[in-house]
């Protein structure tokens, strides 16, 4: 499996549609990682259906997904939050996470962070 950038090996992977094959074919592909649920706040692997321990996942949290901030669709010019509202519910968000021993994965929208915010 190769990134689309510089040519190197990804070791992991984030996924939308979750297929019953999806942990066994990362596993066998190489992945040891994934980002691909939103269920925790800290760091696990997988099992598994035949038992065996599988990728490591690493958790999103909605609260650092700029999509829910700064998108009101995909058409409108015009974000949810001003890029001022932002930064503020970030740190608080992390700081609690921290608190907790989570870990803070933040998922950046080229269509939503990549432009100006209104």
């Amino acid at each position: 499996m190769r990134s689309r950038g510089g040519g190197q090996s990804a070791t992991g992977h984030r996924q939308v549609k979750i297929s019953p094959s999806f942990l066994p074919n990362l596993a066998e592909a190489g992945i040891r990682y994934s980002s691909s649920f939103r269920d925790d706040i800290l760091p696990y692997r997988h099992q598994l259906a035949d038992g065996k321990p599988g990728i490591v996942e690493i958790p999103v949290n909605f609260a650092f997904d700029d999509w829910s901030f700064g998108m009101s669709s995909r058409t409108s010019p015009r974000a949810l939050f001003g890029r001022e509202a932002i930064p503020p519910l970030w740190i608080d968000e992390f700081e609690a996470t921290h608190a907790w021993g989570g870990v803070t994965t933040l998922v950046l929208h080229p269509q939503v962070s990549g432009r100006p915010m209104r």
